[in-house]
């Protein structure tokens, strides 16, 4: 079968196909309604599993390696999203594992801030579904594919 060269016309389902394996998702989030959306939106595409608090990221992560982490940077008490994420690349398994941040309005300080903690990857809330798959299939083709000959190199272009 030969590929096409238009990462375009790769779905997520095809890229998920490809990946050979469920993709494993880490979604940190302390408002219930929001992780349920997200359990809601990722399950038909991948086995996730749900952190409502800082606290509880740290033993997940040491007993389970996953593909992704989505966290929100407000989490409520405790550390937030930028500090744990720092902590997280602590970890040597994860200091490639692809972060994006799902999280309401952060300032323009915090924008550089959120880079410096490691975190790939922002996406605002309030997003719907599209947006969400859209930014799964992105880290997909710039963290799994591009660097396997699936694709040709540089053709992602992430924000």
């Amino acid at each position: 079968m030969e590929l096409v060269q238009d990462d375009a016309s790769f779905s997520l389902e095809t890229l998920l196909k490809r990946l050979g394996k469920d993709l494993e998702v880490l979604c940190v989030e302390d408002n219930e309604g929001h992780a349920i959306l997200l359990g809601y939106y990722l399950k038909p595409y991948c086995s996730v599993d749900h952190a409502g608090s800082a606290h509880q990221v740290l033993p997940l992560v040491q007993s389970k390696l996953y593909d992704l982490i989505l966290m929100d940077i407000h989490l409520g008490e405790g550390i937030n999203g930028m500090e744990l994420c720092r902590e997280i690349r602590k970890i040597d398994r994860y200091k490639t594992v692809p972060v994006a941040a799902i999280t309401g309005y952060v300032s323009p300080e915090e924008k550089s801030q959120v880079i410096e903690a490691g975190i790939n990857y922002y996406l605002a809330k309030p997003f719907n579904k599209e947006e969400l798959l859209s930014l799964l299939r992105e880290i997909l083709l710039k963290h799994f594919f591009s660097n396997r000959g699936f694709l040709p190199t540089g053709s992602v272009s992430v924000p």
